[in-house]
């Protein structure tokens, strides 16, 4: 995207008034001081371990920065707006809060986990479906900015006190959940904001709080609804099936977008097929059929096999994806057209086409929405988290030594730190000032700031020419 255009789009938001306002110097350090007040008390009270209170308090904070994602599917790609707290003073708080709060997303009456929850909830009704039934849609517009602080709180307390959690205390998470949504915030090119209205997308407990608000506010509104959805089922936007008349849908839907001032649906309704989350679910001979749905923009760009990942990484992507597509397509014929499809993507990535075929033909006959149970034994073995390179030794034969097992019983877990690659190096959240004047830079080569770079160390020589054997002198 176009700078000009970024910037042009990304002001849209930050002049709505309603949601942000411009505040004349950085309140990071006043912030900073006031959750570290919060939680000194809530450690004095033993509700915070020594441990937790230092990691919860903020120590050299910075303002979060503000970013939008284009939404290249849709006309004119209007941007999502983001802001990256990574280093903000909130940022450690909001992921304690999440810790709470997380688990009850999953017992909501509406929950739906994942793809292969909603197929197998649609596998066990498929066959009682009306012939006159409606299947349709909802989707909440710009809904994490749009939800009033007051009532994301009192949603969120309500449903510990549902739980019956007890410790920390609920006032305790209440007020750190108020410092989240209160001081949050950010820069865009040099100026400072503050998100005065709704949710920035970015802090880690956001999703967990949108859920348990759009619970609540659900349950309220469905309780007042005149008549009902047959089916409701939520994975933040709303799968819905109708088996009552025409006319008293469109009843409902108005009900629904005048429930409540700020939170208003967008809906797609069909006697035939509609399409949710990667699944296209269509009425086929009185019954409910389902077949994958991709959005036009998807390029299929699976990682590459010659990317810097370990081989079971990539060995595994044929078979997770052929599966995935399994799982999704009823009828034989969808599934083998969608193989194809999918082994030409991947071979066209430099992964074998034997192995693609052989992962393909090793799919289950059956029960593939059945969910494999969860190792136990996991929870108390140690993690050994490793930075990835081609050239690691095999750690795990290491780990797995008997020389080894003799000093820790349980061998660790072995897991995989991504490096860094060229996004990292190149990609910034914050966008910098516009600036008319060239910086000046001094020519030549120099190492860089790191103490740990071992390039710099062993094979860069500072200067401002090059000598090379290769350089063909001029005639």
């Amino acid at each position: 995207m176009d700078r000009q255009k970024y910037i042009d789009e990304t002001m849209k938001h930050l002049n709505n008034r309603t949601n942000y306002a411009l505040v004349d110097s950085d309140p990071t350090d006043s912030f900073s001081q006031q959750i570290k007040t919060t939680l000194d008390d809530m450690h004095a009270r033993d509700e915070l371990t020594d441990k937790a209170h230092a990691f919860l308090s903020p120590t050299d904070s910075k303002a979060a920065r503000f970013y939008l994602l284009p939404k290249i599917h849709k006309p004119g790609n209007p941007g999502r707006p983001i802001v990256s707290g990574n280093g903000s003073p909130t940022e450690n708080i909001s992921l304690y809060v999440d810790h709470f709060i997380k688990p009850l997303v999953s017992q909501t009456p509406s929950y739906t986990h994942d793809p292969t929850d909603f197929l197998t909830k649609l596998e066990a009704i498929k066959d009682q479906i009306p012939s006159t039934a409606i299947i349709g849609t909802c989707d909440v517009s710009s809904l994490y900015t749009n939800i009033p602080f007051n009532e994301r709180i009192s949603a969120t307390c309500e449903a510990l006190s549902r739980s019956g959690h007890t410790s920390p205390p609920i006032d305790d998470l209440k007020t750190l959940t108020n410092h989240v949504l209160t001081k949050n915030n950010f820069t865009f090119m040099g100026d400072h904001y503050l998100q005065v209205f709704g949710t920035s997308m970015g802090t880690r407990m956001a999703p967990s709080f949108a859920c348990l608000f759009m619970s609540r506010l659900e349950e309220q509104m469905l309780d007042a609804a005149p008549c009902r959805p047959w089916v409701w089922w939520r994975y933040i936007d709303v799968f819905f099936i109708w088996t009552r008349e025409e006319d008293t849908l469109h009843t409902f839907l108005n009900h629904v977008n005048s429930f409540h001032r700020t939170i208003k649906f967008t809906s797609e309704l069909s006697h035939h097929q509609v399409n949710f989350l990667d699944v296209t679910i269509r009425k086929e001979n009185d019954s409910l059929v389902t077949d994958l749905y991709t959005k036009p923009t998807n390029s299929h760009q699976y990682l590459h096999s010659s990317s810097c990942h370990p081989q079971h990484c990539k060995s595994g992507i044929a078979y997770s994806q052929a599966l995935r597509l399994r799982r999704i397509c009823t009828n034989d014929s969808d599934f083998s057209q969608h193989a194809r499809d999918l082994k030409k993507n991947l071979t066209s990535r430099g992964h074998s086409a034997l192995k693609v075929q052989q992962a393909i033909k090793s799919l289950p006959m059956s029960d593939v929405l059945k969910q494999k149970p969860r190792s136990q034994d996991t929870n108390t073995r140690v993690p050994l988290v490793v930075t990835f390179h081609p050239n690691i030794p095999p750690l795990r034969s290491i780990t797995n030594d008997n020389r080894l097992q003799r000093v820790v019983p349980d061998s660790p877990i072995l897991a995989y730190r991504r490096p860094r690659n060229l996004r990292d190096l190149l990609v910034r959240a914050e966008v910098p000032p516009h600036s008319d004047t060239i910086p000046s830079t001094q020519p030549g080569t120099f190492t860089c700031d790191s103490n740990r770079c071992v390039v710099c160390k062993d094979h860069i020589q500072e200067g401002d020419s090059v000598a090379s054997n290769s350089t063909i002198p001029p005639t």
